[in-house]
């Protein structure tokens, strides 16, 4: 576990934080998966990377499930939110009230941010069927 620890911190001094978050995950030292991506100078495209391996190298739907509770966070406090990213994670820890929540803030919001909710709504049902 140490060891572990100790290549991340290495690694991540490195300015290597894929390989961070790679080393983190294999550990499932969650607190360290988001440490590499909070450290990053690319926020948006660690959280990208870290989803893509959530959602197609992690078999264990438990270890799935707390990776995307780790990577939701993030998403939320970002300038200016990935609200696709979100609902995607959102949909797949099965809280449907949750999506449901953000797509009624996004409806009641900007011309910009309506037209997203309803992007959002199309890929769910695209998704779903």
């Amino acid at each position: 576990k140490q060891w572990y620890q100790r290549r991340v911190a290495i690694t991540a001094g490195d300015s290597k934080y894929k390989q961070a978050a790679g080393i983190a995950l294999e550990s499932r030292r969650y607190d360290m998966l988001e440490s590499a991506i909070m450290k990053s100078e690319d926020i948006p495209g660690m959280l990208s990377y870290s989803l893509g391996i959530a959602m197609t190298l992690l078999q264990k739907r438990t270890v799935r499930n707390t990776v995307l509770q780790v990577l939701v966070r993030p998403y939320t406090n970002l300038a200016q939110p990935d609200y696709t990213n979100m609902c995607q994670c959102y949909i797949y820890l099965d809280e449907p009230s949750t999506v449901v929540n953000i797509l009624n803030k996004l409806i009641s919001a900007t011309e910009g941010e309506f037209l997203m909710a309803l992007q959002i709504s199309f890929d769910i049902y695209e998704s779903a069927s």
